[in-house]
């Protein structure tokens, strides 16, 4: 199954009953890893509280191993925020060098996140960061 669906027939029973309600899974879903929640802030640098959601409404249009390229304006829409901010958010997460945008000739960017995955999973194998495992239950 790709990381975001369309198909609500596809929704894993056990996600979605813990959202109480199946039809919240009509428009899709994301899987995202619990470590880059537990991450995220944790970086050198870290990312901002925006830029995290920014990154998971590109992870939202990643449906292959291909990068996501959806328009500022999508994203903007989707996050209810202006498409400046969605493109301060782009700029400063390249900044931080987590991000590549990768131009396309008529189109809108497409959003190379592979720097930052290198760098969650550098994090993530540090032992500084790891929470308490007694009474943690991993999902299944």
């Amino acid at each position: 199954m790709s990381l975001s669906t369309h198909n609500k027939k596809q929704v894993d029973q056990k996600v979605a009953s813990r959202w109480t309600h199946q039809q919240l899974f009509d428009n899709g879903y994301v899987g995202v890893p619990t470590s880059f929640l537990q991450l995220y802030s944790k970086l050198t640098p870290p990312l901002t509280t925006g830029e995290a959601l920014f990154v998971i409404h590109l992870m939202s249009y990643k449906w292959t191993e291909k990068d996501p390229f959806p328009s500022y304006k999508s994203i903007a829409d989707k996050m209810d925020v202006t498409t400046k901010a969605v493109q301060r958010y782009a700029a400063s997460l390249e900044s931080k060098r987590y991000l590549v945008r990768v131009p396309r000739v008529g189109s809108s960017n497409e959003f190379d996140l592979s720097k930052l995955f290198d760098a969650l999973l550098l994090k993530y194998r540090t032992a500084e960061w790891k929470p308490k495992t007694k009474g943690v239950r991993k999902n299944v």
